[in-house]
C-alpha cells in the first residue's frame, strides 16, 4: 500500500524527528515510523552535553546548528526550553595546546562563542580544581546540556502539528527496493508502506536495515559507562559548569 506520503522517516530520535519537522515544514507529506516512541532509543538516554568544540570542521558546524535548533524550540513547538547554558569548560595538556588554538579560532570564525583561557583563568573560574597539566582551557559559555528526551518529544509533536502522520510502536522489519531504489518500508505485521524517498535515522539498528536491501554499513555500537553523583543542592558549588578533561565527561549544577 501507498501511505499518501512523499517521504517515510524511520526512528523518531531527535535526527528523526527533526528530519520529520523541517520536511513537513518545507511542504512535503512525510510519516514516521518509530519501533517504540520518540527518544525511546539513545536520544532518550544521551547525556546531551552540547558544545561547539570539536577538532573536526563538520562536526562543530552541526553542533553550532544543533544548539541553534534546540535553542529555537519553544518558538518551533510552542513548548518550554529545554537547554540549560551552564557553559561547557574544556582543558588539556601540552600536547594538545596547538591543536586545540587552532580549532577554537576555526569555531569561532563559524559563528560559536568560545574563549581560550590561560591555567590562571582556569583557576580563577575553577578555584577547586588541581591546575596539574593543565596547559590550556577552552570555556563555552553559551553551551551546557539538553533535555533530550522532552527536546525530542517537542519537535515530533510539532511535526505532527505541521501535518506529519506518526506511527509510534511500529517496528520496521526491512527496507523495499524496487530496480535501484528504495521505494518504502515493510513492517513487522506484513504490512508495506511506500514513497518517494525513505530516510532512515534509526541509530544502531541502521546497519540490520540496510542489510535487508543488500548494503553493508560498517556501524558499530560502542557503549559508554556514565556515572550520576547526587549532590542535591551543592552541585552548583562543586562543579558550576559541564568541563571536560581527556575521556572524563561530568554533567554538572542540573540541580
Amino acid at each position: 500500500m501507498r501511505t499518501g506520503s512523499d517521504v517515510i522517516v524511520v526512528g523518531a530520535g531527535i535526527v528523526g524527528s527533526s528530519a520529520t519537522y523541517y520536511l513537513a515544514a518545507s511542504g512535503a507529506a512525510v510519516t514516521l515510523v518509530e519501533q517504540t516512541h520518540p527518544a525511546g532509543g539513545p536520544s532518550g538516554k544521551s547525556s546531551a552535553l552540547l558544545h561547539a568544540f570539536y577538532l573536526l570542521p563538520e562536526l562543530s558546524q552541526l553542533a553550532i546548528r544543533g544548539r541553534e535548533i534546540l535553542v529555537s524550540l519553544p518558538e518551533i513547538s510552542g513548548e518550554g526550553h529545554f537547554v540549560t547554558e551552564i557553559g561547557m569548560m574544556w582543558v588539556c595538556g601540552n600536547d594538545n595546546e596547538a591543536s586545540w588554538k587552532a580549532a577554537a579560532e576555526r569555531i569561532r570564525g563559524e559563528g560559536a562563542l568560545i574563549e581560550t583561557l590561560s591555567p590562571q583563568a582556569f583557576a580563577d573560574a575553577a578555584p577547586g580544581f588541581a591546575l596539574d597539566n593543565v596547559a590550556l582551557a577552552l570555556w563555552e559559555p553559551e553551551y551546557g546540556y539538553a533535555d533530550a528526551f522532552g527536546a525530542t518529544n517537542a519537535i515530533a509533536r510539532a511535526a505532527k502539528a505541521r501535518g506529519a502522520r506518526t506511527m509510534q510502536n511500529t517496528l520496521v522489519e526491512r527496507l523495499v527496493k524496487e530496480g535501484d531504489r528504495i521505494s518504502g518500508v515493510a513492517l513487522a505485521d506484513g504490512t508495506v508502506l511506500k514513497a518517494d524517498s525513505v530516510v532512515l535515522a534509526a541509530g544502531p539498528w541502521t546497519r540490520r536495515l540496510l542489510a535487508t536491501v543488500g548494503l553493508d554499513l560498517p556501524l558499530h555500537v560502542e557503549r559508554h559507562p556514565m556515572a550520576v553523583l547526587d549532590a542535591a543542592g551543592k552541585a552548583r558549588q562543586v562543579i558550576p559548569f559541564a568541563w571536560r578533561r581527556h575521556l572524563l565527561q561530568l554533567c554538572a549544577a542540573r540541580r
